[in-house]
């Protein structure tokens, strides 16, 4: 291998940060429980909860009640796959959320990632066609090629099934090119799961969401984050100057659902009180409203 690459390696894992430890591992992992496995105390098929099917897995949800068949990018041996091949954790408690989408007509997911799971489901929990939920990710590493599969594949067999969901839109969005936000319709929500974990990643992140919140004067961003990540802080730093943020912990329920959506050992899982959502907003929004009140 790239002798300069496996010193990186070596360099992040040593640090022992546990997103790193675990993004840069070649060996391979399996989410959640596989058919047949206990992953709770109630095999109940009514509940939300995950199956493995080799590379594809089928993850049940409760409201409504479907099936999503979801594949991650397969890893390759010897290589760490990208950060975005395979399920986050955090990806599901996003997925998980309460958000109040009566006012809310376009959605846009940045770092989607992959798989898509939190998209989907939002898509399914706007309910109307009228409605958009765009996913969005770079082309590298077959990321956003494997995101647009499985949106085509769930979204036909929604169609077919005559389930309401959203319209689901694809879009190929680089964090470090601004322009590529050009072609976006108006924005209601902006929502993102783990997207700031190093210093170029809270550079890059902050910088497209300073753009997006100056074209959508009452959009608001919704971010389940690990707080203490690298970069982090910078990243509430750029955003300071025009906007309001709210940091809030996360709801047991909310890990709750998200572990029993995804299984037993979701990439990323580290203690609940690591997480928070922080909510974001141009000054004088209102974020009191992204949520349910009564939950």
């Amino acid at each position: 291998g790239d002798p300069d690459q496996s010193m990186a390696t070596e360099k992040l894992v040593d640090e022992e940060d546990a997103f790193w430890s675990i993004a840069l591992s070649s060996e391979q992992r399996q989410v959640g429980f596989s058919a047949g496995d206990d992953g709770s105390d109630d095999d109940d098929d009514d509940e939300e909860g995950y199956s493995d099917r080799g590379n594809t897995a089928i993850y049940r949800l409760q409201n409504p009640l479907v099936e999503l068949h979801l594949s991650s990018l397969p890893e390759a041996s010897g290589v760490w796959s990208p950060v975005g091949a395979q399920i986050w954790h955090a990806s599901a408690v996003l997925a998980c959320l309460p958000f109040k989408f009566d006012r809310v007509n376009t959605v846009l997911e940045i770092g989607s990632g992959a798989v898509g799971l939190s998209g989907l489901t939002l898509a399914l929990r706007m309910k109307e066609q009228s409605k958009t939920m765009i996913v969005s990710d770079v082309k590298d590493d077959g990321i956003l090629a494997q995101l647009q599969s499985n949106v085509d594949v769930n979204t036909s067999k929604l169609s077919s099934d005559a389930i309401s969901v959203a319209q689901v839109l694809v879009a190929d969005l680089d964090w470090r090119e601004t322009t590529a936000i050009d072609s976006l319709p108006p924005l209601d929500l902006i929502v993102g799961s783990e997207l700031v974990y190093t210093d170029e990643t809270a550079i890059s992140c902050a910088s497209l969401l300073r753009t997006l919140l100056a074209r959508n004067a009452q959009v608001r961003v919704a971010i389940v984050q690990v707080f203490d990540r690298p970069g982090w802080s910078e990243f509430l730093s750029i955003l300071s100057d025009k906007t309001i943020a709210v940091i809030q912990p996360l709801p047991t329920e909310w890990h709750d659902r998200a572990s029993q959506m995804l299984g037993r050992e979701a990439l990323g899982t580290l203690s609940r009180e690591d997480y928070g959502l922080c909510l974001i907003g141009n000054l004088g929004v209102d974020l009191d409203c992204v949520l349910l009140s009564d939950t």
